[in-house]
């Protein structure tokens, strides 16, 4: 009897665990949903992102080029991170998302090979060189391409998708491309998806870059806004139809009406980007006699900065942690070559990642740079610091002598002053230069001026040069960022500048995306090399002590029911 009622029970419960599974399935099919589990929500898309691919009219099509059966270690973890971004992409995208995994390096062919190689480096994917031993005990040479091509209706995007930053380890530079892989797709998908509602404006007029040194920068915000150059020419609400205006590198002093227009369009809640050097440097003068005069900025600003909350002064600053410059050195054959000599007046700057704008940024090379100072008090106004220099830096007075022939005699015990602010972002709500001033002789119209500014935000940035590209002979730009002489490219500047504009046109969906980490559960090195044989001992044990533990509880208590 008793076995009957078991076996009616074991039926019983048969029956309800199928009928559950029946109404899952059902309920499944109707409704979507996803559960992660992971603390930090490693899994879960965001709304920025969700709310982008949900809304998708036409197929994406994403080819990843990082596979291969030689793929190391940390690109294997780079590639399945991917891959699984991909599928929770696909899944919200009703499908529309398609991507493949593509190994750039697997015809046998060279010349297709190369073929390939060469297309990949056009769109802007940078190659990964290895070098491996074989077992013979000779090297092959390998490249890797980890980026990706997504392509939309009839335009196409090429991305990165590794964090290559020289100061760091390769660890730390694959753990940052992970956590920054859902920024970079969905920026990118909101490059080819963008509809241009913001408009940018470069002013003129007080010698500022020309659009030729600043080509790069306007052609990469151009894909996301709509970029205009002009004169102000003091006319009284010339700016008030821009998102955000930019002011890089101006050499001449601003007039009182100039400054006027600008401090309204703050006031009425305009967005200002100040890229303004402290000192005046004549490059080719350094260049042609090895020896220059560095003296004061004045561009009849500083009173409107200051009142605004912001200080640039008179300075230099150098920085033991530098950029290498290219000098000609004559050698024992009469010849001369190019020899690269650590310059202490372009330091490198290298983010600590605590703002979106300064998130996952690659080192920025900066160019005779001068530090910012906040000042005031006001509760209104909140102050970021954006970029500082190391704590290895020294600031140098103006004027001041600037020479090459220093190259090479400073020493690491010269340098030991506290960091300087090079950047810096100011938000709230401003009071205006011309409160409680006579403006009639600046008011073309009969309006009364704005004193206090609705919410808005002002970058700061004491180096003019960090917009500007250099040019090639046949007058072309090269990349932003790229130094033409020492031949390296420093990414950090263009998206140092292109974070700035994002955040400042309200795109703090996308730029939310920067903050987000993803806790990286990195194996202790020191402790495998020390106990490993001990923890591979445990990890192939302790699963199988639990599963003879399981089985004999279960053994038992069966022994115990039929007695």
């Amino acid at each position: 009897m008793e076995r009957k009622k078991l076996r009616q029970l074991n039926i019983g419960q048969l029956v309800i665990a199928f009928v559950i599974i029946v109404a899952v399935c059902a309920l499944s099919s109707i409704l979507f949903f996803r559960l992660d589990l992971t603390s930090e929500k490693r899994h879960t898309l965001t709304k920025t992102t969700k709310e982008l691919i949900q809304h998708t009219d036409a197929d994406i099509n994403i080819t990843i080029y990082i596979e291969g059966d030689n793929l190391p270690l940390g690109f294997k973890k780079l590639k399945n991170a991917a891959k699984e971004l991909l599928d929770e992409m696909k899944a919200y995208s009703n499908s529309k998302i398609v991507y493949s995994f593509v190994n750039p390096s697997e015809s046998d062919d060279k010349a297709v090979r190369f073929k390939m190689y060469t297309e990949l480096q056009k769109m802007g994917i940078q190659p990964i060189e290895l070098k491996e031993k074989t077992a013979k005990g000779s090297s092959s040479q390998s490249y890797i391409f980890p980026g990706a091509v997504i392509r939309y209706k009839d335009q196409a995007i090429a991305v990165n998708l590794l964090k290559n930053n020289q100061m760091l380890s390769a660890d730390m530079n694959l753990n940052f491309s992970e956590q920054a892989l859902e920024y970079e797709f969905t920026n990118a998908l909101t490059k080819l998806k963008a509809k241009k509602i913001h408009q940018i404006a470069f002013i003129e007029g007080h010698g500022e870059l020309s659009e030729a040194e600043v080509f790069d920068m306007e052609r990469t915000l151009g894909e996301y806004y709509d970029i205009k150059r002009g004169a102000i020419n003091g006319k009284s609400g010339s700016l008030d139809s821009f998102s955000v205006v930019i002011v890089a590198k101006p050499t001449k002093p601003f007039d009182e009406r100039d400054k006027f227009v600008i401090d309204q369009y703050l006031m009425k809640g305009g967005k200002i980007v100040w890229m303004v050097d402290g000192a005046i440097i004549d490059n080719d003068s350094l260049s042609r006699s090895n020896t220059v005069v560095a003296v004061g900025n004045p561009l009849n600003l500083e009173d409107q900065l200051f009142k605004y909350g912001v200080r640039i002064n008179q300075d230099l600053v150098e920085d033991y942690i530098c950029a290498p410059i290219g000098v000609n050195t004559p050698t024992p054959n009469g010849q001369s070559s190019i020899q690269l000599f650590p310059w202490h007046y372009a330091p490198l700057i290298i983010t600590e990642n605590k703002h979106p704008i300064n998130r996952f940024i690659s080192i920025i090379k900066t160019n005779f740079v001068s530090s910012i100072d906040t000042v005031g008090n006001s509760s209104l106004i909140k102050k970021t610091a954006l970029l500082t220099t190391t704590s290895q830096t020294k600031r140098v007075q103006l004027p001041s002598v600037v020479s090459l022939l220093d190259l090479n005699q400073s020493k690491k015990n010269d340098f030991t002053q506290a960091p300087a602010t090079i950047a810096v972002l100011l938000e709230g709500q401003f009071e205006s230069i011309y409160r409680n001033r006579p403006v009639s002789n600046l008011i073309r119209e009969n309006i009364p001026p704005v004193e206090q500014s609705k919410s808005t935000a002002m970058i700061f940035i004491s180096d003019g040069d960090m917009a500007r590209n250099d040019l090639q002979a046949n007058g072309e730009a090269y990349p932003l960022g790229f130094d033409k002489k020492t031949k390296k490219n420093y990414a950090g500047n263009k998206e140092f500048l292109l974070n700035c504009i994002n955040y400042l046109c309200d795109d703090k969906g996308l730029m939310s995306l920067r903050l987000r980490e993803i806790k990286m559960r990195v194996l202790d090195k020191k402790l495998i090399s020390e106990e490993g044989t001990l923890v591979k001992t445990m990890n192939v044990l302790i699963p199988l002590l639990i599963v003879i533990a399981l089985g004999l509880v279960y053994h038992w208590r069966r022994k115990s029911m039929f007695k």
